[in-house]
């Protein structure tokens, strides 16, 4: 029941806020404040405060929600300033004075009291035109010492960040002279990948498997221009990568410095036949020993991939030598094949001569 009646009261002072307002508007000048409004203003906003500082939080927070469904927000505002600034100010001890003010048709009342803590301001300000309250509010007043602690604290504040940021803003400058190293290294990789696809190229891999092949082929070729494939040297096969109907492996064959394309067909069950190339009987050859290697053994041998001759060394003793890079040639099955570096070093020995005839896995050159 208390409740209801002091949320009553604040009620009529509304109504009687509002009344006042509305005879205010009958004055004969904007800037002049009726007698009566000047007697009944300061009373009516002493007596709100007192009002306000008999209630507690629950009963504040009620007329919080009552004026906030009625739509005075402004009043709402004020009630929540009031709640949120009473614990800095302490209880009300006597109220000093109270001023009321005209501008433009609207009245604004101050009132000036003092709690046990501080002096504050209740400032109260009635819209003419819409006769509600415009402005509400509670503004607690601080000693010169209070001003200048919140400045001084204001200022460490305001310095301590700019020196944060000035802190944050070198250490990025300090990550400049990172820049051109981090450029050299992409370019320094850019500049190395190119050589590592080029030995890549120069391996030859699963020659041996397509000898048997070549030598079919170069039999035919012999056949189609006729003459004698015992003259033919094959220089050079390449596998060409092409999608054919069926199961087709396409070549490219340089025999005598023409060349060919040759594509071959895989046919199930038993293969085609095919004329056999009927070479001269020759008298075996004894097999050679093996030549005194030239200069001291190396670490890493490169040797054969399969029986053959030698009709060319490509390297000295002492040469440097890349991985990838021609070391000797074999010729084996009237083709010849590069025989390559397996890395990068230094010719330590030279273990055959040019016209000798070498087995399977036996060594021609060795490196460190």
């Amino acid at each position: 029941m208390k409740k209801r009646i002091k949320y009553l009261i604040l009620s009529l002072f509304m109504i009687a806020m509002l009344a006042l307002s509305a005879c205010g508007k009958k004055a004969d000048s904007e800037s002049s404040i009726p007698e009566d409004v000047s007697n009944q203003l300061p009373v009516q906003a002493e007596s709100l405060l007192n009002q306000l500082y008999k209630m507690d939080d629950a009963e504040l927070d009620q007329v919080i929600e009552g004026v906030e469904q009625n739509g005075q927000t402004a009043f709402a505002e004020g009630v929540k300033n009031f709640k949120s600034t009473k614990e800095l100010v302490g209880d009300l001890v006597g109220i000093d004075d109270t001023k009321v003010s005209a501008s433009e048709g609207n009245y604004v009342v101050k009132v000036n009291y003092s709690g046990e803590k501080r002096k504050s301001e209740m400032t109260l300000g009635f819209d003419s035109k819409t006769n509600q309250v415009a402005v509400f509010s509670i503004t607690p007043k601080y000693s010169v010492i209070e001003n200048m602690e919140k400045a001084a604290l204001n200022t460490v504040l305001g310095m301590g960040t700019v020196f944060i940021i000035l802190i944050f803003i070198s250490f990025l400058i300090s990550l400049f002279k990172y820049i051109n190293v981090f450029e050299n290294k992409l370019k320094a990789k850019t500049k190395e990948e190119p050589v590592i696809e080029a030995v890549k190229v120069n391996e030859p891999e699963n020659l041996e498997d397509d000898l048997e092949l070549v030598a079919v082929i170069t039999a035919a070729i012999a056949e189609f221009s006729n003459t004698d494939a015992s003259n033919l040297i094959v220089r050079s096969i390449k596998r060409v990568k092409k999608i054919v109907e069926g199961k087709m492996k396409n070549y490219t064959i340089t025999v005598n410095g023409k060349s060919y394309e040759v594509s071959v067909e895989e046919r199930g069950g038993a293969s085609a036949p095919v004329t056999p190339v009927v070479s001269t009987p020759v008298a075996p050859v004894a097999k050679q020993a093996a030549p005194a290697a030239s200069g001291s053994e190396g670490r890493v041998k490169v040797v054969a991939p399969m029986s053959g001759k030698i009709p060319g060394i490509k390297v000295s003793l002492n040469q440097a030598v890349k991985k990838g890079e021609v070391v000797a040639v074999l010729e084996a099955m009237k083709m010849e094949n590069d025989i390559v570096a397996l890395e990068d070093g230094t010719i330590a020995s030279i273990n055959v001569n040019v016209g000798d005839s070498v087995e399977t896995n036996q060594t021609l050159v060795t490196i460190n």
